[in-house]
């Protein structure tokens, strides 16, 4: 079963976009970044095994999301 994996990032001038991962596709744009998370996290929400990843402007992760099982878990 493959992940489907949506990022959360800043696209130029306040925008934020919601793009999966793999395949090139180009997702919706939001004004404000919590609208941006919320479509994110609905989308991997309905997905079998999903993952949300949230950047920031500097382009590092902020914070992520996994819903359902994650088969990758580690002890830590």
């Amino acid at each position: 079963m493959a992940r489907e994996v949506f990022h959360v990032s800043p696209a130029g001038d306040r925008k934020w976009r919601v793009e999966p991962e793999g395949g090139g596709q180009t997702g919706p744009l939001f004004e404000n970044k919590v609208d941006a998370v919320c479509h994110a996290k609905e989308k991997a929400q309905a997905a079998q095994l999903g993952q949300v990843i949230v950047h920031g402007h500097d382009g590092r992760i902020q914070f992520e999301h996994t819903y359902e099982q994650d088969p990758h878990q580690r002890k830590g």
